[in-house]
């Protein structure tokens, strides 16, 4: 089944504050994710702070991680060291 980038956020039910904003959230971790971008840009393109940043992309990337664990052959580490 493919899913729309909409109907794929109101899917995923994303805990807490995030649920609010799941598309921005999503958005924050593919930008960081797509290439070496620093937080500090990241904040001209999203208007929150770094701190703010860096929470939601951690938080973000740890949740799918543990909800898709067993479908998805990646190091989390790797992503949470850089």
């Amino acid at each position: 089944m493919h899913l729309g980038l909409a109907e794929w956020v109101a899917a995923v039910a994303m805990p807490g504050e995030y649920a609010r904003h799941a598309e921005q959230a999503l958005c924050m971790l593919l930008y960081r994710l797509a290439s070496p971008v620093r937080l500090k840009d990241m904040m001209h393109v999203f208007g929150v702070s770094r701190s703010q940043i860096s929470c939601v992309v951690t938080d973000l990337a740890r949740f799918l991680y543990d909800r898709y664990r067993t479908i998805v052959s990646y190091c989390i580490c790797v992503f949470i060291s850089n």
